[in-house]
């Protein structure tokens, strides 16, 4: 005598926990690219920091050298100047600043910028006998892009610069250079202090 198997073997998911198992990876596939967009954001910070770092470097030594600072011919107090090819083209010793830096040595090596053009980031962008230093966040405007530097051009001698107003507007002793760079959002201010870079100690 046969005996019949009278349950039914079930085969595959039910829609509801199709559903459940897709939901369950969205979120997780959600989490991860959080977690990937936090780790790009430490890492465009990092090499911020030591594109800040290196340049403060640069000016110190290039002072050492000349006894002046970069651009110091146009200034009689404290200014702020960008890392365009005015400042570049004399930290890196290219033709275009030999008046100033007649020795034409370069103060500064780093990283080429990716990207072309009005597009480049992340390093020094070259065009002949231009340069240009930009930070690694691609913001919008080029002008964003680069860093920024208050020198100390009265050449006081405890090395008082102060900040910025829109950054604090507190003074700080003891080097030649404050250097800065606004970050993604393109905005500097106590509110904004997360993912701007400065090379001095900066509260956030």
């Amino acid at each position: 005598m046969k005996i019949h198997n009278t349950h039914t073997h079930r085969q595959g998911f039910t829609l509801m926990e199709l559903l459940i198992v897709i939901s369950i990876i969205v979120v997780l596939v959600a989490l991860g690219g959080m977690g990937a967009v936090k780790i790009m954001d430490k890492a465009k910070r990092v090499s911020a920091q030591t594109a800040a770092t290196q340049l403060l470097t640069a000016s110190t030594d290039y002072f050492e050298e000349y006894s002046t600072l970069p651009l110091g011919q146009n200034y009689q107090s404290d200014a702020e100047v960008r890392t365009d090819n005015d400042l570049m083209e004399l930290i890196l010793g290219l033709e275009g600043g030999s008046d100033e830096n007649f020795k034409k040595i370069s103060f500064f090596n780093y990283q080429n910028a990716k990207g072309r053009e009005k597009n480049a980031y992340d390093g020094i962008y070259r065009t002949n006998n231009r340069a240009l230093l930009l930070g690694p966040w691609t913001n919008p405007e080029q002008d964003d892009r680069f860093y920024r530097v208050v020198y100390n051009y009265d050449y006081d001698n405890d090395r008082k610069i102060r900040e910025p107003q829109a950054i604090g507007g507190q003074d700080v002793f003891g080097n030649h250079a404050l250097i800065y760079h606004v970050g993604k959002d393109s905005r500097v201010g106590p509110k904004h202090n997360r993912d701007n870079v400065y090379s001095w100690n900066k509260s956030e």
